[in-house]
């Protein structure tokens, strides 16, 4: 090989290291940020006094964190008309709220790590059955890597209930609520991805499990009870989507019977990075410059 070609290549190398630690700062300052939040209030479940008897059930609130490898969960099973309240689960640094926070906690570029919480308020909601309905079903996830390179983040939080009745009467259920919704995703790079979501569901089955009635509700204002959001490689930068509405739903008319309605309501969100640190980098270029040394001295060798 000619003196002058060596000469070029070994330029070269070391003009792609500058290059790349030059850059790093860059591919590293954005904030990767997912919030999803999904507040019922007044939940009822509504028929004529009288038509419903025997209730009983359970309770169940369960939240979900993942920051990389680190993971945490918690749960809180309770008999109805209990509420049920389960602890904050959080993964990562943080700094994170306090419990039942179910509003945005976190500036973008503040939350380094992933949380959900939930909470349902204790209470009947069977208003044909002497119940007055329940005050509060809420649930929040949220997750945020600000400079984190190589990492993911998800969380869950959901409420869920299960209850058997007996219908004395021929009677139709309404399920009535105000709900408010906030999603919102954040990405500033490329290769990195943000995801929230919500869902909600209703459902009245007979004892051996034959479905009769599955209510879930989609229009809520601007937004959508089974909505997501997302944001990826920094399109668009912030995807945010609020909304309160009033719901309700009907069933057919339920012949007298045993029945088992579920509900489940939940929030959900995912971010994650694939962009190098600066560290990472850094190791990248000194092994490419190591190579040029390497590649010209075992030349010079060759002339001895």
């Amino acid at each position: 090989m000619k003196p002058g070609t060596e000469r070029k290549r070994y330029r070269l190398a070391v003009a792609i290291v500058t290059l790349s630690l030059g850059m790093a700062p860059i591919a590293n300052a954005g904030t990767i940020y997912a919030f999803a939040e999904n507040i019922l209030t007044s939940f009822e479940i509504q028929s004529a006094p009288g038509t419903i008897a025997d209730i009983s059930g359970s309770r169940n609130s369960s939240n979900s964190a993942l920051f990389g490898v680190i993971s945490d969960s918690t749960e809180d099973p309770e008999t109805l008309p209990l509420g049920s309240d389960a602890l904050q689960a959080v993964a990562g640094a943080g700094p994170f709220p306090g419990e039942d926070n179910f509003v945005v906690f976190e500036a973008l570029g503040v939350l380094d790590g992933a949380r959900a919480d939930t909470v349902t308020n204790s209470g009947n909601p069977f208003t044909g059955a002497g119940g007055t309905g329940v005050p509060l079903v809420a649930n929040v996830a949220e997750a945020g890597l600000p400079g984190s390179g190589l990492q993911s983040a998800t969380s869950s939080g959901s409420n869920t209930a299960e209850a058997t009745f007996t219908i004395t009467s021929p009677a139709a259920l309404t399920f009535a609520f105000t709900d408010s919704i906030a999603l919102m995703a954040s990405t500033s790079s490329l290769d990195e991805s943000a995801n929230a979501s919500i869902a909600n569901s209703f459902e009245i089955a007979q004892l051996n499990g034959t479905q009769v009635f599955l209510y879930t509700p989609e229009a809520c204002g601007a937004g959508s009870l089974q909505g997501s959001v997302g944001s990826s490689g920094g399109v668009p930068s912030q995807n945010t989507v609020t909304a309160d509405c009033s719901v309700s739903g009907t069933s057919p008319v339920l012949s007298p019977g045993q029945y088992e309605v579920s509900l489940r309501t939940t929030s959900q969100v995912n971010v994650s990075s694939a962009t190098p640190e600066p560290s990472e980098l850094l190791m990248a270029g000194t092994g490419l410059i190591a190579m040029a040394l390497f590649l010209r001295r075992r030349r010079g060798s060759r002339k001895l």
